[in-house]
């Protein structure tokens, strides 16, 4: 399932580190203190990233990499997770498995296992997946899924909240009147609902150079804990579904 090859973070960092040069200006940072003192305990971290619009990860996931390489802690390694589909196509395969450092798509049970038993330190997640096309580009949109909660509490993992401003210019709002909404009411309901909700999507644009980005970094402990976790599946996932709502909302109010 893993890469033959496992890289480190200072592996990534010469190819990240030409890539904030490029897209960036300035860099506006608020880092929370209780972050330097994991690093420093190689604390294994779930790091939860906002997306942004569709391009928006290439103007800041590399900040957190380049925080930790910068502090001395670039040995730690990563992994990271992609939809299934992406390895399926040959463009996007060899760049999935660069990302990732899995050879393909996982189940949650075999991404827990690697987590916890390999010498990863680090992983990466955006949990509005394709929810970015929607919406103004800069507010956090809901979340696809909760289990990221899950795997933090499984894991005894702390969240490392990693939210950025600036990027949102990378895309254009289009509002839908009512005859638009319509067409739309015959898409798939993961994207109708989402069409409903924002009457506004989110149309990429050509990424360019930003004058600034500002990035707020917050280590959060989830609140519902192992003990709380409900046997029963319904159930289980409602109290997941809760505590990531407080995620997002903890992440809007950092933007």
């Amino acid at each position: 399932i893993m890469v033959a090859k496992i890289r480190t973070l200072d592996d990534y960092y010469p190819l990240f580190n030409r890539l904030s040069r490029f897209f960036i200006d300035n860099f506006d940072l608020e880092i929370d203190p209780k972050f330097q003192s994991l690093l420093e305990q190689d604390s294994k971290l779930i790091t939860v990233l906002n997306h942004g619009p569709l391009f928006g990860p290439l103007a800041y996931t590399f900040v957190p990499l380049k925080i930790i390489c910068e502090s001395g802690n670039g040995h730690r390694s990563h992994i990271s997770i992609a939809h299934r589909l992406f390895y399926k196509v040959p463009i996007l395969k060899s760049l999935m498995k660069y990302i990732s450092q899995l050879d393909k798509g996982v189940s949650f049970n075999e991404l827990i296992e690697i987590f916890k038993t390999g010498n990863f330190l680090d992983f990466f997640v955006m949990p509005e997946g394709d929810n970015c096309n929607f919406g103004n580009g800069k507010d956090i949109q809901p979340f696809k899924s909760p289990r990221f909660i899950e795997m933090a509490i499984l894991t005894g993992c702390p969240l490392l909240l990693v939210v950025q401003q600036g990027a949102e210019h990378w895309a254009y709002p289009v509002k839908l009147n009512d005859a638009q909404l319509k067409f739309f009411s015959i898409f798939p309901k993961t994207i109708s609902r989402q069409i409903k909700r924002t009457k506004t999507l989110s149309i990429p644009t050509l990424p360019r150079k930003l004058s600034n980005l500002r990035v707020h970094i917050k280590v959060y402990e989830p609140k519902l804990k192992l003990s709380d976790l409900s046997e029963d599946k319904v159930e289980r996932m409602q109290q997941l579904w809760s505590e990531a709502d407080q995620v997002r909302k903890t992440m809007q109010k950092m933007l």
